[in-house]
């Protein structure tokens, strides 16, 4: 184990390769309220020490980052992730205001996985109708011109998994103003609801390769680890299918998803959120009318 290594940002000309636009974007809404000469620059050396760290972790156990005037803690969360770095509970990872100096510290245990966060973009377009395909029926498929509209709508909500340089894993998501607002959506046209300054993070679809179906709720947790540490954001919200409705003997709907959080039956996507603290707020008819059933709204506060 490493202890208070210190990763304070580099030159960005020691960073490597340059960021990408949904990158750069998040670092100017991330760094927004700092005292900057640049964003973006801050944000790629910041990015340029976690590299360090992550080659450190990488033959440790785990690496403890202290940061006693540390950039906004969401800036550090991404940036760790970019080079693999995750923490190994993220529920735990949460920032610290000092008693004494009312000063904000961010300390997190991170482990070194084998997998690397960013954002998807236009350019992983083909990956991305690849998972789309292994993970949907052919109706039931977004087109390539809905997954670029998630992607140029909402470009820094949108998070993908490589393993070895290749996307395995993606989560669409974006900002609404409240969860109520998924009342009024269509899931084929669900990025006509996005509002940039909305303070709720809807999850969208969550798609990963076949050989890699863990990382779906690695990534799911991760997601919401971001969104934890967002404080223009108030609460994280989705519309889910009941996976195993169709197959269990109960006849109405709202019965079963009662069951459900009775403890009485066990849906797998159903308890895929709210084994995380998800909270069945009701059922969202026609959300999704090319599958032809109901489909409920899960809140992850």
């Amino acid at each position: 184990m490493v202890a208070g290594d210190d990763v304070r940002p580099r030159p960005a000309a020691e960073t490597g390769d340059r960021l990408s636009a949904p990158t750069e974007l998040f670092a100017r809404q991330a760094l927004a309220e700092e005292k900057l000469p640049s964003a973006t620059a801050a944000f790629a050396a910041l990015v340029g020490g976690m590299e360090i760290s992550a080659q450190l972790a990488e033959r440790a156990i785990g690496l403890v980052l202290v940061e006693t005037q540390p950039l906004p803690p969401v800036a550090h969360a991404m940036a760790a992730a970019m080079v693999g770095l995750f923490p190994p509970d993220v529920k735990k990872a949460q920032p610290q205001v000092a008693q004494e100096t009312g000063e904000v510290t961010f300390t997190q245990l991170l482990v070194w996985k084998g997998y690397k966060a960013r954002f998807a973009e236009s350019t992983d377009l083909a990956a991305l109708e690849h998972l789309e395909e292994l993970a949907w029926r052919k109706p039931l498929r977004a087109p390539r011109e809905g997954l670029l509209k998630r992607l140029s709508t909402s470009p820094t909500t949108n998070f993908a998994f490589e393993v070895q340089g290749q996307v395995v894993a993606v989560l669409y998501t974006q900002r609404i103003g409240t969860p109520q607002d998924v009342f009024r959506q269509k899931f084929q046209e669900v990025f006509l609801g996005a509002e940039p300054q909305g303070r709720t993070l809807q999850l969208i679809a969550i798609n990963a390769h076949t050989d890699h179906r863990g990382l779906g709720t690695e990534l799911r947790s991760f997601a919401l680890h971001v969104a934890r540490l967002d404080l223009t954001l108030d609460t994280v919200c989705a519309v889910t299918l009941c996976h195993d409705y169709g197959a269990s003997s109960v006849k109405n709907l709202q019965h079963y998803v009662d069951m459900h959080v009775n403890g009485r039956v066990n849906d797998r996507i159903l308890t895929f959120h709210t084994s995380y603290g998800a909270k069945v707020l009701g059922l969202v008819p026609n959300f999704r009318p090319e599958d032809g059933t109901l489909t409920m709204r899960a809140l992850v506060s």
